[in-house]
């Protein structure tokens, strides 16, 4: 992403969300000393470094890229098939937190023992 896609996303969240025009500007300047310019190490800049909401700067992340929220009547879960579920995420993709886990291993980000201990359940 350039930096003016970056400047329209800044635009955009000013926008919707409680964001002060300093605040932006400081955390653009972070922005480009660690070299990145995408809407998500903003947001991570925004939530870590200026502590800002995270569901508020996420949720204007998400309207940027126009996804959009869903809302769900909680007592509609008690009926929901998990496996049924569970079996679609991984059709479109989703990894189990072991199939996860070994990804990490292999990359170097975990250990072994720690991928067994967490999916223990699975």
């Amino acid at each position: 992403m350039n930096m003016g896609s970056l400047q329209r996303f800044c635009k955009h969240i000013k926008s919707i969300a409680s964001f002060d025009v300093e605040t932006l500007n400081q955390a653009m300047a972070r922005l480009e000393s660690f070299g990145e310019n995408s809407p998500a190490a903003l947001a991570r800049i925004l939530v870590s470094e200026f502590h800002y909401d995270q569901d508020e700067v996420h949720r204007a992340v998400a309207k940027y890229y126009a996804f959009g929220e869903i809302n769900i009547n909680p007592e509609a879960l008690d009926n929901i098939d998990e496996d049924k579920v569970r079996k679609l995420a991984q059709k479109h993709g989703m990894l189990s937190m072991r199939e996860s886990g070994l990804d990490r291993i292999r990359s170097g980000q975990t250990s072994i023992q720690e991928v067994l201990h967490t999916t223990s359940d699975e």
